[in-house]
């Protein structure tokens, strides 16, 4: 999926519909505000590669060229292009995107333009599932730069909010989230009595969001991780649960099912693969808002009645 935010253009490549593609959208838009702070006036690609199906160690590639990408299995006439011209180009490979480390990417590729065209160089990249060949610096510096403070220029950035993708509009009154201070603010909107105006209410903070389902009428499910979440109630019902950790996910990577069941309980379904079974197991977990209780396994409880 692609998008543009002025002189800064984000794709990110995934194979589901995570709520990565959500934060693409918010770092795309933060790196804007940071391209105009800088006052930089050429063209910027962010490429973000999902490596979704588990945490490897993350790895940054900076370059000043059309970000021609090679890979293995093609002929050497074949390769993927990822702009029409020479421009900075910043490509992550990562499970989760960190909307501070890739601004502090585009950050020093903007104030080190002369050095990278300098220092940049054929590089083959061979981890997990990615093979290819591409121009970058050295990937020990990109990653040392991703672990440096922030500057005082880019901290300002990080102050300002952005919101999830439609969730700015004063007439959408769902559950949703921005993202400000390099954290994850969930709210609920309402009208005020008092002077009839659209306001955020904030009901949870975290660090992080993996997936994020609004139910039709009764909450939000929000997943901070791939094996734990958060129920929250909205509107005139403001409630957080504690936080849910899912048993023995095998390796489950894919988004979860999440199903409303009446007014009080919500389903949570995913499959995994056992070696040597014919077919894929499927687990149902089933929360329980007023009591606040998650059952891990639904068919297991059924067992024992």
């Amino acid at each position: 999926m692609i998008r543009h935010f002025n002189k800064v253009k984000v794709i990110i490549a995934t194979g589901f519909y995570y709520e990565e593609i959500n934060k693409a959208w918010i770092i795309g838009e933060l790196a804007s505000r940071l391209v105009t702070k800088l006052n930089y006036q050429d063209s910027i690609v962010i490429y973000l590669n999902h490596d979704y199906t588990a945490n490897n160690i993350s790895d940054y590639f900076i370059s000043f060229d059309n970000g021609s990408v090679k890979y293995p299995w093609h002929t050497d006439s074949i390769s993927k292009r990822l702009t029409s011209n020479n421009m900075i180009l910043i490509m992550e490979i990562n499970r989760s995107f960190n909307p501070a480390n890739t601004l502090k990417s585009v950050e020093y590729s903007i104030r080190n333009l002369s050095s990278i065209k300098d220092n940049q160089k054929p590089l083959n990249y061979k981890k997990g599932y990615s093979q290819f060949l591409i121009m970058s610096i050295d990937t020990a510096l990109t990653r040392k730069v991703t672990e440096q403070e922030p500057s005082p220029i880019l901290n300002q950035i990080l102050k300002t909010r952005v919101y999830r993708e439609g969730s700015d509009l004063d007439d959408n009154y769902e559950t949703s989230y921005y993202f400000e201070n390099n954290k994850y603010y969930i709210f609920s909107r309402y009208v005020s009595v008092d002077d009839y105006k659209v306001k955020d209410s904030v009901i949870l903070c975290i660090d992080n969001i993996y997936q994020f389902e609004n139910m039709r009428y009764y909450g939000t499910i929000v997943f901070d991780s791939d094996n734990s979440f958060y129920f929250v109630g909205g509107g005139n019902n403001l409630i957080t649960s504690k936080r849910h950790i899912i048993k023995n996910t095998h390796g489950f990577y894919e988004p979860y099912s999440v199903a409303e069941l009446g007014q009080d309980k919500v389903a949570i379904t995913f499959s995994y693969h056992i070696k040597g079974k014919f077919r894929d197991v499927e687990r149902i977990l089933l929360y329980s808002r007023d009591k606040d209780k998650l059952i891990q396994d639904l068919n297991k409880a059924l067992k024992k009645q």
